[in-house]
């Protein structure tokens, strides 16, 4: 485990909320008008630039569709309400979405990111927001972290501690630090490991470690964020999936798990084949992970196209005559 210390910049390192490294699209919404990205302009006094002050949610859309939706507004809304914060109706911000998918023309999977933060203070806009929301192509890395695994390193250190530490805010930096620190040891992501040697989330994700033959993901006991994915994932039965369940994992288990794998929203569930420098069961995707990787598509797929409702037979007339 290496602990939290500066780390030179890396000049050329791009990283997002979620690992995934791509460009927004061209059309951008703020405050519900859609504009061009060149032309998209947020206040120097808005909160979110000023303090961090803000909640966002990453949202990965199934050929143009965010099926998520629900569990992400779900998010935002209480996210919002913590830093008292006004957010629009849910239905507001689905359409908004719907429209910004169509100017941009995405039909493939692509990434939404929905943005919250605090407008300039004034005497009538008080618990105002300042509302954007964008959308990016879905990296080729997701496609191949998926299939063949990433390295992590584990850092001495917590994403965010009190209150914040269960909200998806715009304070970045805790998380985009272990992410250089990562890089720095030839890692893809980092997982934050507590004071009392607990396991807690990485710094783009949450994770899962198989111990004993049970899959093991921290607990959400109000110090890490809870994922949607790892929500869905927690409530996916069925013939062949894995045990799981949620309870403290201590850094030493995590080590000597025979599998372990991550989950966020854009990247799903991404299997760690190296760990601090040392491979993970055989140093490749191990066979449960597989099994709930292709759970989770299937899965997936029922929501993105549902079977076809059978139509109802029509009756037929005495005789088999035809109805004129």
């Amino acid at each position: 485990m290496i602990q939290c210390k500066p780390v030179p910049h890396l000049d050329g390192l791009f990283l997002t909320s979620d690992g995934d490294a791509t460009p927004m699209l061209q059309q951008v919404s703020i405050n519900g008008r859609i504009l061009p990205r060149s032309r998209a302009r947020v206040s120097v006094a808005d909160g979110g630039f000023l303090h961090g002050e803000g909640v966002f949610e990453t949202i990965r859309l199934y050929a143009g569709k965010a099926i998520f939706i629900e569990e992400h507004l779900h998010r935002l809304t209480g996210g919002a309400r913590m830093l008292g914060l006004v957010c629009p109706p849910g239905e507001t911000i689905r359409r908004e979405i719907g429209r910004l998918v169509r100017a941009n023309r995405v039909r493939e999977d692509a990434v939404c990111r929905i943005s919250l933060s605090r407008a300039p203070q004034g005497r009538a806009r008080r618990n105002a927001a300042t509302r954007v929301i964008f959308l990016r192509a879905l990296g080729e890395e997701t496609a191949r972290d998926f299939e063949r695994g990433v390295h992590a390193r584990t850092l001495g250190f917590e994403r965010a501690a009190g209150p914040s530490a269960s909200l998806k805010t715009l304070s970045y930096l805790p998380s985009l630090l272990a992410l250089r620190a990562a890089d720095l040891a030839g890692a893809s992501e980092a997982i934050f490991i507590s004071s009392g040697d607990l396991v807690l989330e990485g710094a783009t994700t949450n994770i899962f470690a198989r111990v004993e033959n049970v899959f093991v993901t921290p607990p959400t006991d109000g110090r890490i964020l809870p994922g949607v994915t790892r929500q869905r994932l927690l409530s996916l039965g069925g013939e062949g999936v894995p045990s799981i369940k949620e309870a403290p994992l201590e850094r030493e288990a995590l080590l000597g798990a025979s599998e372990i794998f991550l989950t966020n929203a854009v990247r799903e569930l991404i299997p760690v084949i190296r760990l601090d420098g040392r491979p993970v069961g055989g140093g490749r995707p191990g066979p449960f992970t597989r099994a709930l990787q292709e759970r989770w598509r299937t899965f997936v797929e029922s929501l993105v196209s549902p079977p076809p409702r059978k139509r109802a037979q029509r009756r037929k007339r005495p005789g088999g005559a035809p109805r004129i």
